[in-house]
């Protein structure tokens, strides 16, 4: 739900942004893209779009990303609890999870813009130079209970982030989340 209405908010934003006209924001790149899985049988497949670069629309409208996160109450965002269980009769509940700094990103490398078949697919890498992350958690093994605070963090990590936004049934979906690199 948060990621449609993030993705969504982006779309606008870029509109919004451009008033327009996408000649003075948008560089397009002469890197052509082969059709994999063409998304309808009988279609086509030859046609593909280039590859166009949005980096100064997304420098742009990121730091509006990071207020609608701040106001939407996504800064920390809640982790899902999570239990793993351990050899014989143990296990570790993790539960009232935060991940924090989530609004300290920026963009990393080029943001690509691709269209085929009425998608549209971003690639977007970005990077937090900090990220934390806490959690509660409950460890019971054997006749060991013990329960307390696991906190964490992550420095100086790039993602990519790959979103697909089919305007067939107008969805945005997280096709993926890579990690490029943490030191």
């Amino acid at each position: 739900m948060y990621l449609r209405s993030c993705t969504l908010c982006f779309l606008i934003l870029i509109v919004t942004c451009c008033n327009g006209n996408f000649t003075e924001y948008v560089g397009v790149t002469s890197e052509l893209v082969s059709v994999e899985n063409p998304m309808f049988v009988g279609q086509d497949t030859s046609y593909v779009s280039s590859k166009v670069n949005i980096n100064k629309i997304f420098d742009e409208i990121l730091p509006k990303i990071r207020e609608f996160l701040i106001k939407s109450g996504l800064e920390p965002i809640n982790l899902p609890n999570y239990t793993e269980k351990i050899l014989i009769n143990g296990k570790i509940d993790l539960r009232n999870g935060f991940l924090h700094y989530m609004t300290d990103v920026k963009r990393s490398k080029n943001v690509m813009l691709q269209y085929r078949y009425k998608h549209i697919f971003l690639d977007i890498p970005l990077r937090w130079q900090l990220l934390g992350f806490n959690y509660n958690y409950d460890f019971t093994y054997l006749f060991i209970k013990k329960r307390g605070e696991a906190y964490g963090r992550v420095e100086d990590a790039d993602f990519i982030v790959t979103l697909e936004i089919d305007l067939n049934k107008f969805q945005v979906i997280l096709q993926e989340i890579k990690i490029h690199r943490i030191e």
